[in-house]
């Protein structure tokens, strides 16, 4: 995603207005700082919650910005059999959630998180919804990514991905969300 955003910012000719740095969030050191823009896509939920936003609060400039980011994807059911899918899931990966739920991984309650945060403003919060289709290949790719089949037992993910391979066929349409929340800091820094 950094590599993403070097290139947009070349094809723009902004790359010597910005200053990317890749870091772990607990990695960041706020002597560093303070920072203009955090973005953290697909990962703010690994952060530990009992300090994650008073944290953010100090990498902050007075005028900063933090821009958080969720994708939530279902299987589009027009183009799937969702029962074949949640059979497979039964059988093979019980300990799974399928993508068939809209709002299956929603994060809703960050902007209650943020709230309670003396620290950071009120979150806004935007959704842009979109439709996409991919090879199966790439849809398990991508499931691979995630929190739930990330830290799953190995053979349990091979077995559901074998059997997903057969239930959805070459192509996989799914519905997505994108979750954009974004907040800054609430005082004054001196």
């Amino acid at each position: 995603m950094l590599h993403v955003l070097e290139q947009r910012l070349t094809e723009e000719n902004l790359q010597d207005s910005v200053t990317l740095r890749q870091a772990t969030f607990e990695d960041i050191d706020p002597a560093e700082g303070p920072y203009g823009v955090v973005v953290a896509a697909q990962s703010f939920h690994w952060t530990d919650p009992r300090t994650r936003w008073a944290r953010l609060a100090t990498l902050l400039d007075h005028d900063g910005i933090a821009f958080l980011f969720w994708n939530n994807w279902y299987l589009d059911p027009i183009h799937h059999q969702l029962n074949d899918v949640r059979d497979a899931y039964r059988r093979h990966g019980p300990n799974l959630t399928p993508d068939i739920e809209h709002d299956r991984a929603g994060n809703g309650r960050s902007a209650d998180e943020i709230a309670a945060e003396p620290a950071l403003r009120a979150a806004l919060e935007r959704t842009y919804s979109w439709n996409q289709a991919l090879p199966v290949e790439s849809y398990l790719s991508l499931l691979a990514t995630t929190s739930q089949y990330a830290v799953a037992d190995p053979e349990e993910r091979r077995r559901l991905f074998t059997a997903l391979r057969t239930i959805l066929g070459a192509t996989v349409h799914l519905s997505v969300s994108t979750l954009c929340i974004s907040t800054s800091p609430s005082v004054h820094k001196d």
